[in-house]
């Protein structure tokens, strides 16, 4: 053992700093004793064990990189031309959970788009006055065309052109009727009459135009 070799060479040191001749046989037989146990321990020590050192440093605890296996050899892709730097963004592997970005984004995509609802701005026709006729009794007949669709119709009638004097206006809710008999007006005088059509839309009154003016004078 080392310690055995220890011992030799301390016992060697003392005899050889002795200046007495009569010592020199001792010393050249511990040195053989010596020899002998430093080669014992040579054919017992392992081949890859270091010889033991001087230096009482401590050896170096890190562990040394494992020999590389005979497994596939990672691939080092070449260095590109192209100066763009590398996106730094990590990929998500197969099958793998997708990010909260890319779950929001596929939420996003998945959503079905809804419809857009076109309102069509409601239209009335214009009505077709057909003739104004003067009946018996200050009264007079308004005879139109009848429209499909609508919720009545109204007659205005007035004493001069710009239909403003002794203007009335006369509501005729049967959507059916083409006829209508207007009573007590003024004995003699004469009449602008003019007819258009109405329709009720959410509970509002969406007029068409006015149909062409008529004249009549009253019996």
């Amino acid at each position: 053992t080392w310690a055995d070799v220890l011992d030799a060479m301390d016992e060697a040191n003392a005899y050889l700093e002795s200046s007495d001749t009569k010592y020199k046989s001792v010393a050249q037989g511990i040195l053989a004793k010596l020899n002998a146990a430093v080669d014992a321990l040579v054919d017992k020590a392992p081949t890859n064990s270091p010889a033991p050192s001087d230096d009482p440093t401590p050896a170096d605890p890190t562990p040394t990189n494992p020999a590389p296996s005979d497994g596939p050899t990672p691939t080092v892709p070449a260095p590109s031309d192209d100066p763009t730097p590398a996106d730094p963004t990590p990929t998500s592997p197969t099958g793998s959970n997708p990010t909260p970005g890319n779950a929001a984004t596929n939420i996003n995509k998945n959503k079905v788009p809804s419809k857009k609802v076109t309102v069509k701005p409601v239209t009335v026709k214009k009505v077709s006055l057909k003739k104004v006729r003067a009946m018996k009794k200050r009264s007079i007949k308004v005879t139109w065309k009848k429209l499909s669709g609508v919720s009545g119709y109204q007659i205005c009638l007035a004493t001069n052109k710009k239909m403003t004097k002794n203007k009335k206006i006369i509501t005729v809710k049967n959507a059916k009727a083409a006829t209508k008999t207007i009573k007590k007006l003024k004995k003699n005088k004469k009449y602008y009459v003019k007819v258009r059509a109405y329709k009720i839309v959410n509970g509002k009154k969406k007029c068409g135009a006015w149909s062409k003016v008529k004249t009549v004078k009253v019996k």
